[in-house]
C-alpha cells in the first residue's frame, strides 16, 4: 500500500492513502508518543510518532525517516487484507511469527509491539469502513 511519510527530525507521520481531512487525533494508551489520526467518518488516516523515533519505529523506517528530515517522502508498506472476514495488516517491518511482544488494542485497530519495543505492524478490523483504500488496493488479488 502506497502511503506518504512526513518526516522531522525526530517525529514521522505516516499517512495513509485517503482525500478526507483529519479531524481527530487519539493517544495510543501503552504506547508513549503515538496517535492515531481519523477523518471525520472514521476513516483512518495516519499514524503518528513522536520523539524517541528509534524506540518507536522499526529500525529501517527511522532510518529513512532521518535521512529524509523536513521532507515528505513516498513508501509502500506491505499489507495483506482477507475479504472473508474483512481484516487487515499493515506490515511497519516484516519479521515474521513469533516477532510479537504484545499487542495495544486502540478498537478497530490493534498496533503489534515487537520485543525490541517497535510497532511493527497495525491491524485493521473492518478495513472496508476503516480504510477502504486497502480493500481497493487488494480487489482481485
Amino acid at each position: 500500500m502506497h502511503v506518504t511519510l512526513q518526516c522531522g527530525t525526530d517525529c514521522v507521520t505516516i499517512c495513509l492513502p485517503s482525500r478526507a481531512a483529519i479531524v481527530r487525533s487519539e493517544s495510543v494508551e501503552r504506547i508513549a508518543n503515538c496517535r492515531l489520526l481519523f477523518a471525520d467518518n472514521d476513516v483512518l488516516r495516519g499514524v503518528v510518532f513522536e520523539s524517541d523515533l528509534r524506540a518507536l519505529c522499526p529500525y529501517e523506517l527511522a532510518k529513512v525517516v532521518s535521512s529524509n528530515a523536513g521532507n515528505d517522502f513516498q513508501a509502500d508498506l506491505q499489507s495483506t487484507y482477507d475479504s472473508s472476514v474483512d481484516m487487515g495488516y499493515l506490515y511497519l517491518d516484516y519479521r515474521g511469527v513469533g516477532s510479537v511482544a504484545y499487542s495495544v488494542d486502540c478498537g478497530r485497530v490493534i498496533l503489534d509491539v515487537g520485543k525490541d519495543g517497535a510497532v511493527i505492524g497495525i491491524e485493521l478490523f473492518s478495513p472496508s469502513t476503516l480504510l477502504p483504500e486497502l480493500v481497493v488496493a487488494h480487489a482481485g488479488s
